[in-house]
């Protein structure tokens, strides 16, 4: 009896890591490298898939190079896929933001995502991201899908269903300094902000690095690989180099100068507004610093933070 040719899978390179852990950056390095496609944040996806959505090149996402072919490659029902789950709830409520507190609760403790979720729930979000997984790789010729959700409920799920080969890259960087970029941003978008609920976010610190470090044991240990943001801003030529060699693939991102990244062939149309601007076509890596921006009060929230995760025993 004559064997069954095997079919390629996706191979998916899965960046997981907290908010502003230089996520969105890392990502659209890696896709300015041949045979690398950054898909960004593909758990902000749902909002985003529509004909007039702009692309980080300038176009819409039908009129895009990259994304057209996609929309073309999926045919009639590209703009009538369906995010949701099968009992009508959205799949952005998997990652966190719309659910329940009991529902974080449980995953916060332990329990497993089907058990939190509903096996069928987590079931069909994975099934479903693994057809678009097979689209994308299909209509470009395997190269490495690289998704930047950082979500661990995310990741969880899908490795759990086995939707895709999934290599994960645990994009680490100093507590203190996402920290204080969590705390910049609420200065700037809430303007109710005082400096006594800063200590709030040393919970959701803790939150999110628990749920990382949880996500990560569950992994085989040969398919993840950790890489220190600082670390990359120092030398992205190094760490890359040391990322594609564990890959099998070589990564050759575009650098003009060592500290100067060119985001020109860039094509990402969802997650972080940056990006999906278009207009950052030439980015500085900047130089990891001490925090000087923050009050006295929101230093000492900033030491607690990082005293919350130790005593629960989360590392980073």
């Amino acid at each position: 009896m004559t064997a069954k040719p095997t079919i390629p899978r996706p191979k998916v390179l899965y960046v997981l890591g907290a908010p502003f852990s230089g996520s969105t950056l890392f990502a659209a390095a890696l896709g300015t490298s041949r045979g690398y496609l950054n898909l960004g944040e593909v758990n902000f996806i749902e909002n985003d898939w529509y004909d007039e959505k702009k692309c980080s090149c300038g176009h819409t996402i039908v009129d895009c190079v990259i994304w057209g072919k996609v929309k073309r490659t999926l045919g009639a029902d590209a703009n009538t896929w369906d995010f949701s789950f099968s009992d009508g709830t959205r799949s952005r409520k998997l990652d966190g933001r719309s659910a329940s507190a009991h529902q974080k609760a449980f995953y916060f403790v332990g329990l497993p995502l089907d058990f939190t979720f509903g096996r069928k729930v987590v079931q069909d979000y994975a099934c479903f991201y693994e057809r678009f997984y097979e689209a994308l790789y299909n209509a470009f010729d395997q190269n490495v899908l690289v998704d930047c959700s950082k979500s661990s409920p995310r990741l969880e799920a899908l490795n759990t269903h086995d939707a895709a080969d999934l290599f994960v890259v645990y994009l680490k960087r100093r507590p203190e300094m996402v920290f204080a970029s969590r705390i910049k941003r609420a200065k700037r978008r809430n303007r109710a902000y005082i400096s006594a609920m800063s200590f709030f976010y040393g919970f959701w610190l803790l939150y999110h690095l628990r749920f990382a470090r949880r996500c990560l044991s569950h992994l085989d240990e040969r398919n993840v690989i950790e890489v220190d943001y600082e670390e990359f801003c120092q030398d992205p030529l190094a760490v890359t180099k040391r990322l594609g060699k564990w890959l099998g693939r070589p990564i050759d991102i575009a650098v003009l100068e060592p500290d100067l990244l060119d985001l020109s062939g860039s094509h990402v149309f969802t997650g972080n507004a940056w990006l999906t601007k278009g207009k950052s076509e030439v980015v500085k890596l900047r130089r990891p610093e001490d925090n000087t921006g923050l009050t006295g009060i929101e230093k000492q929230a900033e030491r607690f933070a990082v005293g919350l995760c130790r005593i629960f025993g989360v590392r980073w």
